[in-house]
C-alpha cells in the first residue's frame, strides 16, 4: 500500500510538472485511476480538466484507496462524459449532473460506407473487440462449441490484453486469459477448433468485409459495465 501511495504522488507531481512546463490549457483523461490523477494535476496547477467513464462505476470493484480518491476528487472536475442514462445516473452520486454530460459511441463513415445488404451472409458468428475477462470471450468459445453446429465458423477479431481485469477485482497476470482460452481449445475436438478462427486486429478495411459476411454478431461482456460498446453498434450499422 505505501508503495502504491508513492508511486501515483510520484506519478501526480509529474504530471503537474510536465501540464506546467508545455503550457496545457485543458486536460482529457479516461478510466478510473488516471481520471483521479488527471483531475487532481489540472486542479493543482489551475487549470479546467475533461474526464470520461467508459464503463458503469457501479460495477467496478476498485481498491478502496482509488474508490475513496474518486469519490472525493472527481467532483472537482469541468466535465465528465459519459455514454448512457445508467451511468450518469451512477455517477450523479459523487458529481453533480450540471458536470455530466451524455455523448453516445459514435460511428466511423469509413465503416457505414462500406456495409452492403447486397452481399451475401455466411454461416459466420462475429465477435470483434478486446479479447479479456471483461470481453468474455471464453465463455463464447465454450458456448459455440456447446452448440457444436458442424456447418457454421467462429470469428473472434481482436488482440488479447487484460486491461478491463483490474475494474472487476481481478489481479490477472499477463496473459492469463490468452492461457484461459488456450485451456478450453485444447478439450475441443479437432473438428470443432478447425471452426474457430482467432484474427487477431483487422485493419478497417478487413474488418468491414467480415460485418459484411457474418450472418450473427454476439457480445458476451460481463457485468453490465459495458451499457453500449463500439462494437455492437458497429454491427447493427
Amino acid at each position: 500500500l505505501l508503495y502504491s501511495l508513492k508511486t501515483n504522488f510520484n506519478l501526480l507531481f509529474k504530471l503537474k510538472k510536465i501540464l506546467k512546463n508545455k503550457k496545457i490549457d485543458v486536460t482529457i483523461g479516461f478510466m478510473p485511476t488516471p481520471n483521479v490523477v488527471t483531475v487532481a494535476a489540472s486542479k493543482l496547477i489551475g487549470i479546467p480538466c475533461i474526464i470520461s467513464e467508459r464503463n458503469n462505476p457501479a460495477n467496478y470493484n476498485l481498491p478502496f484507496f482509488w474508490k475513496y480518491s474518486r469519490k472525493y476528487i472527481y467532483r472537482f472536475t469541468n466535465l465528465l462524459v459519459v455514454q448512457t442514462d445508467l451511468i450518469k445516473n451512477s455517477c450523479a452520486k459523487i458529481v453533480s449532473t450540471k458536470k455530466i454530460t451524455i455523448l453516445p459511441n459514435p460511428i466511423a463513415v469509413e465503416l457505414t460506407n462500406k456495409r452492403s445488404k447486397k452481399e451475401k451472409k455466411e454461416n459466420i458468428v462475429l465477435s470483434v473487440g478486446r479479447l479479456n475477462k471483461q470481453k468474455n470471450q471464453k465463455m463464447l468459445v465454450e458456448s459455440f462449441a456447446e452448440a457444436n453446429n458442424k456447418n457454421w465458423k467462429l470469428y473472434i477479431v481482436g488482440d488479447f490484453d487484460d486491461i478491463g481485469a483490474p475494474f472487476l477485482g481481478k489481479g490477472m497476470p499477463p496473459f492469463d486469459y490468452y492461457s484461459r482460452i488456450n485451456t478450453s481449445l485444447e478439450t475441443l475436438p479437432d473438428s470443432l477448433t478447425e471452426s474457430i478462427v482467432f484474427t487477431g486486429k483487422l485493419e478497417q478495411s478487413e474488418l468491414n468485409k467480415m460485418y459484411n459476411a457474418a450472418d450473427l454478431f454476439v457480445s458476451f461482456s460481463v457485468h453490465n459495465d459495458e451499457d453500449f460498446g463500439m462494437s455492437p453498434i458497429e454491427a447493427l450499422a
